[in-house]
């Protein structure tokens, strides 16, 4: 009798590991699969962020603005980022990273498409405040999302992943959007920067985040069919 028992537990503990290494399975890759949007989101924002440095001062040289005011923009974009990154930091630890990433998007797509209207310094000045506000909320929110969907043991490889394509979509976006300005005048690589800012939104609003993220997951345990035990 004691022995019956006991071959009873043995099973019951080997049916309940076997089912919880399908559950960690099936979250792994329901997690993966939000690390494959992200990363696609990082690559498209940064190819239409790189073109700060690439395009802007052709920009500024078409529209007549001195070899001794096109530093300005620049520096109004570090000027910026000194001051604010640590506040937009808090606010982000605080607030849905989901959701500053659609605004930071939202802000650089807004400020890079301007650009193909603007007519002198000022209006160049008025875009990359809105570019910087939007490259620190998209920036920051993309670190921290990566920070919160990834394992503890594999916190290496999401990051080396993530920061994998932030530097694909730097060096992709000036040679996209170089050859695009060749064929179409200057105002082309603005319009596209729509075109992937829009297309960018449209993706990074099927990532789940937080609570309905961890729904999902405990949904997906409950789901599990019980393996059969031999």
């Amino acid at each position: 009798m004691v022995f019956l028992i006991k071959g009873s537990s043995n099973g019951m503990r080997k049916k309940k590991a076997a089912s919880s290494i399908i559950s960690l399975t099936l979250i792994s890759r329901l997690l993966s699969r939000d690390l494959g949007i992200l990363c696609l989101v990082t690559f498209l924002g940064f190819v239409i962020y790189a073109n700060l440095d690439a395009l802007l001062p052709a920009l500024a040289s078409i529209l007549g603005i001195s070899d001794a005011q096109i530093g300005l923009p620049f520096s109004l974009n570090a000027i910026m980022v000194l001051l604010l990154q640590m506040l937009i930091a808090i606010y982000i630890d605080k607030a849905p990273k989901k959701m500053s990433m659609l605004i930071g998007l939202a802000l650089i797509t807004t400020g890079f498409f301007s650009l193909a209207f603007a007519k002198s310094f000022l209006d160049l000045a008025i875009s990359i405040v809105i570019i910087t506000l939007g490259e620190l909320f998209f920036h920051l929110a993309t670190a921290a999302f990566v920070a919160a969907i990834a394992p503890t043991e594999g916190k290496g490889r999401y990051f080396g992943l993530y920061g994998t394509f932030l530097s694909l979509g730097m060096s992709t976006g000036p040679l996209i959007s170089g050859r695009i300005w060749d064929l179409f005048g200057k105002e082309g690589p603005w319009y596209l920067s729509l075109f992937v800012g829009l297309l960018a939104l449209g993706i990074c609003s099927l990532l789940r985040e937080g609570r309905r993220r961890r729904e999902e997951c405990f949904k997906m345990e409950e789901n599990v069919s019980e393996p059969p035990y031999i």
